[in-house]
C-alpha cells in the first residue's frame, strides 16, 4: 500500500524528470538548429549584396549609348518603344535587332527569395513540431545537426550554403583523382590551386549578353589558362564585380 506522502514524492520526481527531459531536448534542438543554420562567411556576404535586377541588362544598351552619345536610360526607353535604328556620333545608322539575340539571365546566388516556399526547403519537422536531427550517439554536442529539405539550387537562400559546400567537395575529389592518376604514371601535374582570370572589363561586359559571345569568352579564358601552364581544372564563372 502506497502512502499519500510516497505518492506525492513519486509524482514530483516524475514531473521533475519530465521537465529535465524537455530542457535537454530543447537544448539539443537549439544545437541542431544552430549547426544547420551555420553558413560560410562568403554566403552571408552574397546574401547581403543588393541586386537591382536578375538580368544582366544594360550591355547592348551601353553599346548604343556609347555610340550615340545618349544616356543608357534614354536608349532603354527608346528600345522599349520599338525603336531599332539609331544614329551614331558621326551620323551613321546603328541597328538594334533584339530578335538576333538569345539573352542570358544571370541570377545572383541566394537571391531567389520565393524558392524556399515553392520547393519546400527548410527544416524537416516531427509531428510534435520540433526539427528532426541527427547527432553523434556518444556525444550529442560533438555532432548535432537539424535535417533539412534541399532543392540543391544555388539561387535558393536556404540551400546555397550546403549546395556550394557539396559542389566544392566534388571539385576537390575530381582534382585529387586527376593528380593521383598522373602520379601513378610517374607524372607530376604541379600544384593544385585557385587561379583568378580577369579578362579585360569592356570585352567581358560585351561578351556576356548572348550565349554565342559567352562561349567565345569561355574559350578565351580556357586558352589563356593553358597558355600559362594550366593542365586541367574546373572553371567557375563570376559574372559580378565590385
Amino acid at each position: 500500500m502506497v502512502t499519500l506522502e510516497e505518492f506525492d514524492s513519486r509524482h514530483e520526481a516524475i514531473m521533475l524528470q519530465q521537465l529535465q527531459d524537455r530542457m535537454e531536448q530543447d537544448f539539443i534542438q537549439g544545437l541542431a538548429e544552430q549547426a544547420a543554420l551555420k553558413a560560410h562567411p562568403v554566403v552571408h556576404y552574397v546574401k547581403d549584396l543588393p541586386v537591382e535586377s536578375s538580368l544582366y541588362p544594360a550591355i547592348e544598351y551601353l553599346k548604343l549609348a556609347n555610340a550615340t552619345g545618349d544616356s543608357v536610360s534614354d536608349i532603354f526607353d527608346q528600345v522599349q518603344e520599338g525603336k531599332t535604328c539609331f544614329r551614331d556620333l558621326s551620323g551613321d545608322p546603328v541597328f538594334y535587332r533584339p530578335e538576333y539575340h538569345k539573352y542570358m539571365v544571370w541570377e545572383m546566388p541566394a537571391h531567389d527569395l520565393e524558392r524556399p516556399k515553392r520547393c519546400g526547403c527548410g527544416f524537416i519537422r516531427s509531428r510534435s513540431g520540433g526539427i528532426v536531427y541527427c547527432m553523434c550517439p556518444d556525444h550529442p554536442q560533438h555532432f548535432c545537426k537539424g535535417k533539412r529539405n534541399h532543392c540543391w539550387d544555388l539561387g535558393c537562400p536556404d540551400c546555397m550554403n550546403d549546395t556550394a559546400l557539396d559542389h566544392g567537395v566534388s571539385v576537390e575529389i575530381q582534382m585529387m583523382k586527376y593528380k593521383t592518376l598522373l602520379e601513378k604514371q610517374s607524372q607530376y601535374c604541379g600544384d593544385i590551386g585557385h587561379w583568378v582570370v580577369s579578362p579585360p572589363q569592356e570585352m567581358a561586359k560585351s561578351m556576356m549578353q548572348s550565349f554565342e559571345e559567352f562561349d567565345s569568352l569561355y574559350r578565351y579564358v580556357c586558352d589563356s589558362l593553358q597558355l600559362y601552364g594550366g593542365h586541367a581544372g574546373v572553371t567557375i564563372f563570376h559574372p559580378w564585380r565590385q
